[in-house]
């Protein structure tokens, strides 16, 4: 079945492309969805389990941070283990920062460097897979 994935970015195009260009199968993923603000993604992240989320920072309405924010403090009250990837335009300190605060298990930034995102999702995929174990 597979850990579930979901991409939240504003542009389309990163979404689509991420979706496209990554073998996700190879990867053991379930289902991969799309979401482009922060609305769309609570909406899929109330009726489907994700474990893995891709996140621009900079959205209408919501930042990515603040989505994630709340993924984590529904984390802590459910005991579910959900790894959070930065994926940005936006190489300041100040976003880092608060990233790691949050507990982001890393941030990219943009243009995507695609060998490096691939190790950093084996990573993510790792950490999840050894949590489901325990």
């Amino acid at each position: 079945m597979g850990i579930n994935v979901l991409i939240v970015d504003d542009e389309s195009y990163c979404v689509t492309t991420l979706m496209e260009e990554i073998d996700w199968q190879s990867r053991d993923i379930g289902q991969v969805f799309g979401a482009y603000n922060a609305d769309q993604a609570r909406k899929i992240l109330m009726e489907e389990s994700v474990g893995l989320i891709l996140c621009d920072i900079e959205m209408p309405g919501e930042s990515g941070l603040e989505l994630i924010e709340w993924v984590r403090e529904g984390a802590r009250l459910s005991g579910y283990n959900t790894e959070c990837i930065i994926l940005t335009c936006h190489p300041e300190y100040h976003f880092m920062r608060k990233a790691m605060q949050i507990g982001c298990s890393d941030y990219l930034l943009k243009p995507i460097d695609y060998t490096e995102l691939h190790r950093v999702l084996d990573r993510a995929m790792d950490k999840l897979n050894e949590n489901t174990k325990e």
